[in-house]
């Protein structure tokens, strides 16, 4: 149930619902909701194609963490993950080598297999 909140605009009350979510990128990447996970991928994404370094907090924050990433059962979050992906191998391909292993196992289980098109090619 999403809670309201009562706000006074122009000497009138206006009822506001407001979303009732987690707040952090991390966090709303491993929401139980679908589009808000796909939503904070594409964020993500546009998040390492603004980083201004290879080496950036950013990469290092999240690249451990595209194994669990790539496993989601819904095929258009995965499509996400693999843009994010395509660009940390872009501008960073050095933060790889240490979860190379594990990123490749979860792309042939996961991605390979995946009954939507654009995931299997990307």
């Amino acid at each position: 149930q999403i809670p309201e909140a009562k706000t006074e605009i122009d000497g009138q009350i206006v009822e506001e619902k407001k979303e009732n979510g987690p707040e952090s990128l991390e966090a709303r990447l491993l929401h139980k909701v679908w589009k808000t996970r796909f939503d904070s991928f594409v964020e993500l994404t546009t998040s390492f194609q603004n980083a201004e370094s290879p080496a950036a907090d950013i990469f290092a924050l999240y690249t451990p963490s595209f194994t669990k990433y790539l496993s989601d059962a819904h095929p258009g979050v995965q499509e996400k993950v693999l843009e994010a992906l395509a660009v940390v191998i872009a501008k960073n391909v050095q933060i790889l080598p240490s979860h190379l292993s594990d990123i490749v196992l979860a792309i042939v289980e996961k991605c390979l297999t995946s009954m939507k098109a654009p995931v299997k090619t990307k």
